[in-house]
């Protein structure tokens, strides 16, 4: 009975958190937006940092290892894939939306999602058969960037294709209009 009251403590606590989307709709307040985001980003850091850092670096300081390296790197680490995140992702809008909406829902969703469920990268890395999860985020990070860079040369090669109707329209009537002034 004991674990069930622990363990609800901090569902309920979540729950109670998202239900306030019910009281937030529409338009909010942009200091109240200001204040809800700096609580939630505490809220976060403060879980990075005794969750994920803290046991890192005592764990590291336990097998005689220089104590703070694997928490930066994993923090490193975790800002590179963010930022890479906030780069590829915007990039992705439903039809019928604007660049700026379109682009805050994705974002929103893909962070939410990374934010709640952090094991998906090692569910990716067993997925495909990667040992370390570290190792299947720069496999998919490459596997990204080999798409936007797929994606960019289609991209180029139809501007070179209208680029070069522009120019043969061009050439015609420029040709037309040589024509007539000779005519006249």
């Amino acid at each position: 009975m004991e674990k069930i009251i622990v363990l609800s403590i901090p569902f309920l606590g979540t729950a109670f958190g998202a239900a306030m989307v019910f009281f937030l709709k529409g338009k909010m307040n942009r200091k109240l937006e200001k204040i809800l985001l700096g609580f939630a980003s505490g809220v976060m850091m403060a879980a990075s940092v005794w969750s994920l850092l803290m046991p890192a670096i005592e764990l590291e300081q336990q097998q005689g290892g220089i104590a703070w390296f694997p928490a930066a790197a994993g923090f490193l680490m975790g800002v590179g894939f963010l930022l890479a995140l906030d780069r590829l992702v915007p990039r992705l809008r439903p039809e019928g939306k604007k660049q700026g909406e379109a682009d805050a829902d994705i974002q929103k969703t893909v962070m939410l999602v990374l934010a709640v469920f952090p094991q998906i990268l090692g569910w990716f890395a067993a997925l495909v058969g990667i040992y370390d999860p570290t190792n299947a985020l720069f496999a998919f990070m490459f596997f990204c960037v080999i798409i936007l860079l797929m994606s960019i040369t289609a991209i180029v090669s139809k501007l070179n294709e209208k680029s070069k109707q522009l120019i043969q329209s061009v050439a015609l009537l420029e040709k037309r209009v040589r024509e007539l002034e000779d005519e006249g």
